[in-house]
């Protein structure tokens, strides 16, 4: 037979909390029952949290209006807080602790989990969640729903860091495709700017070679735009008189290897959007196979420009 014994009865009015009550837990499991009674037309809404001595979430129950739910916890070494709240209107709430039961109607993590509509809109905050306080396993699939995360909820902290434990991915997971934890393609060049600002990774934060840049594009052809985007090299191949374009640099720093790899035909002109040298030059020419200039992104007047950093054998103008 189910006996109980009262551990809270309280009329509590919007925003009232009650004093904790706490349980030192050692028997299989423990069940609670929290019963609410509306007083008066409004509508009222009781909340009782369960969290243990290294404040994790145990259980959580919300009873709208009047009614009565019971949760069962899993068996703990330590204490349980239990805090009764009302979130809405006015309320008369009890809390019993049922011994001897069948068992509980299964509310809480240890008995199928706490549903959605069991949680109110803002009755779990972060500053009641401590680190690590509810792990992967005790949130079931589709759990929380997408309506339920606000844009801006999760961010990053003031100093724009992403919110990853040091450590958590090792060198070798950190590829994409077989072995890694990040599918292939999961993050094209565009993606990857939005996710950390120029800068953002100084040259100290790398160790040796932890990123592999494969710094090689193809020859585009003629009629294209050259790459200003990258730090890349280009080995050409002329089939005919030929021209491309260069835009100024993305960012200072940005390096740009163009080499005649192969003249079948004619020459490769490239114009380039910014001048090249204190000359004022603003036009490539490539004639003769191994021909190599490198340019280098600077900033002049505070606008990003190329400036030649190698010259071998092309003709500026």
């Amino acid at each position: 037979m189910a006996t109980t014994n009262l551990l809270s009865s309280v009329l509590l009015a919007n925003g009232d909390e009650s004093a904790e009550v706490t349980i030192a837990e050692s028997s299989e499991r423990v069940n609670l029952r929290l019963q609410s009674v509306q007083v008066g037309s409004a509508s009222s809404q009781a909340r009782l949290v369960v969290v243990d001595d290294q404040t994790r979430i145990k259980a959580t129950v919300v009873i709208d209006g009047s009614g009565t739910k019971e949760v069962e916890i899993e068996r703990i070494d330590g204490v349980l807080t239990l805090q009764v709240a009302c979130n809405l209107g006015n309320c008369r709430v009890t809390l019993d602790e049922v011994t001897g039961s069948e068992g509980a109607t299964g509310e809480g993590p240890g008995a199928g989990g706490v549903e959605t509509g069991d949680l109110a809109d803002l009755a779990v905050t972060t500053a009641k969640l401590a680190l690590l306080a509810v792990d992967t396993g005790q949130i079931a699939a589709l759990a929380i729903e997408t309506a339920k995360c606000e844009v801006g909820l999760l961010s990053a902290d003031v100093g724009g860091r992403a919110l990853i434990a040091d450590d958590h991915f090792t060198p070798a997971e950190f590829v994409a495709g077989a072995g890694g934890k990040f599918a292939a393609d999961c993050m094209d060049a565009a993606a990857c700017a939005n996710v950390y600002p120029a800068g953002a990774i100084p040259v100290a934060k790398v160790a040796s070679a932890p990123l592999s840049l494969e710094g090689v594009t193809a020859d585009p052809g003629t009629g294209v735009a050259l790459p200003a985007n990258l730090t890349t090299s280009i080995a050409i191949t002329t089939a005919a008189a030929e021209t491309n374009t260069l835009a100024a640099p993305s960012a200072v720093g940005k390096v740009l290897s163009l080499t005649l790899d192969v003249r079948v035909g004619g020459d490769r002109v490239i114009t380039v959007a910014t001048a090249i040298n204190q000359a004022g030059d603003t036009v490539i020419t490539m004639d003769t196979a191994g021909d190599n200039i490198v340019l280098v992104g600077v900033q002049i007047a505070g606008v990003p420009a190329w400036r030649v950093l190698v010259n071998d054998g092309t003709t500026l103008s």
